[in-house]
């Protein structure tokens, strides 16, 4: 089970009055394809 709060539908950071591209659907998905590859089985938090 992966339990993810956070930005959900907003696509992009603000910081400082700049927006930067953020899509947290894309970074997920790199991190658990990272973690297949590495075998990696449980993460605790």
């Amino acid at each position: 089970m992966i339990v993810i709060p956070g930005l959900g539908h907003d696509l992009y950071l603000e910081k400082n009055g700049v927006k930067y591209p953020y899509d947290e659907r894309k970074v997920i998905h790199q991190l658990i394809n990272e973690m297949i590859k590495n075998g990696e089985k449980q993460i605790l938090s």
